[in-house]
């Protein structure tokens, strides 16, 4: 079902797998229990070459546009090519599992552990080459628009990505390792490639939903959505970002100098509602405090803080941090979202238990917060 470099990729996985089953049902402590299971270094040889060869393959070929349906040869629907990654990626784990199992048997001569590990080591590789093949070509038959309440589109490659930091390549021959490493590296390519793509896709609407959002929330909603992030190296992503910063700042400009009614005198300019300085400590607080980070979310809040709920009012960090305390212990957690700033100053809207709430914030003078008034609903 693959094509001729795969194909012969898979016939060689294919006796590696025998090999290794047949060394490790004849082995039985000494070098010449290997020697009799067959000719291990031929087989070492053969399963390394043909591991390289299939790396060279994914390294060499360029990444699929999405809708393309030609990377696999053979396999042309997500179905079948699902089905296959799933396969390789149970046999990858699978394989490392055997390899931690022959490392740590003590009945096993040094020679033959370490033919058994490079045996094993490249048969896992050869796996894994495969299912990066396979994951790459599955990804680029997802519908590549952005939709809201809909699944990311680049949620597969994010995942394989994700699946491949995860696994435990520590009994990996060295060599093999370096493989996988070269593997990572392509896969991150083609990661990119469709990140790319899939912005580019989805330029004109986003573009327009950023003009329609109406508050930092309604941006940061969006962002969240493309699954934009502020550290992302992407130079697609920062492009996306920089669009987004801009609408920001847009958006706090027209809440700090209100537009007059027309045929009314300018008024005087008051101050501004809130400050970027105290936009990015509540951002520091939200975050600390919804990450569970008491600590982090305490050097936040000034010293006579003073935070009022439907429940009651708490004076100072050392009661508002116990009231936290005491409320995550009786089974009604709260969550918080980013910060948004309006003309009434920065709020937060979250959850405390099955209840929706709004969070405002005060600050004094060293841009420490000094008042969170918590009431139910979205005001």
């Amino acid at each position: 079902m693959m094509s001729g470099e795969e194909g012969a990729l898979r016939s060689a996985t294919g006796r590696t797998v025998a090999a290794v089953a047949a060394l490790a049902a004849a082995f039985g402590g000494d070098a010449s229990a290997l020697a009799r299971a067959g000719n291990p270094e031929r087989e070492i040889a053969e399963s390394r070459s043909g591991a390289l060869a299939g790396l060279s393959v994914v390294e060499a070929r360029r990444c699929p546009a999405f809708g393309e349906t030609g990377y696999v040869e053979g396999i042309g629907d997500s179905t079948q090519l699902r089905n296959a990654r799933l396969g390789e990626i149970d046999f990858v784990r699978s394989g490392l599992s055997s390899l931690g199992q022959i490392a740590g048997d003590g009945r096993l001569s040094a020679a033959g552990r370490q033919q058994l590990m490079a045996l094993g080591s490249w048969n896992v590789v050869s796996s894994l080459t495969n299912w990066t093949m396979l994951s790459i070509a599955e990804q680029a038959l997802v519908d590549p628009q952005v939709v809201p309440g809909g699944p990311f589109p680049l949620s597969l490659i994010d995942s394989a990505s994700a699946e491949m930091s995860r696994l435990d390549l520590r009994y990996l021959a060295p060599e093999a390792g370096a493989a996988v490493q070269r593997l990572r590296t392509a896969l991150g390519r083609c990661a990119a490639t469709s990140y790319q793509s899939l912005l580019a896709r989805n330029e004109s609407s986003f573009a327009s939903e950023v003009e329609r959002a109406r508050s930092t929330e309604e941006l940061n909603a969006l962002a969240a959505r493309y699954q934009l992030s502020r550290a992302s190296t992407e130079p697609a992503a920062k492009a996306f970002l920089d669009r987004i910063e801009a609408r920001r700042a847009k958006l706090a400009a027209l809440v700090r100098a209100p537009r007059a009614p027309a045929g009314t005198r300018p008024a005087a300019v008051g101050a501004a509602a809130f400050t970027p300085v105290q936009m990015e400590t509540a951002r520091r607080f939200a975050r600390a405090a919804s990450s569970g980070n008491e600590q982090g979310a305490l050097k936040e809040l000034a010293e006579d803080v003073v935070m009022s709920t439907p429940s009651g009012t708490y004076r100072g960090r050392s009661e508002v941090a116990a009231a936290v305390r005491e409320q995550n212990k009786s089974g009604k957690s709260g969550s918080m979202g980013e910060p948004f700033g309006d003309a009434r100053g920065i709020g937060m809207r979250g959850r405390v238990g099955s209840f929706g709430v709004t969070s405002r914030l005060g600050f004094n003078a060293e841009n420490k917060i000094n008042r969170i008034n918590v009431s139910l609903g979205s005001n």
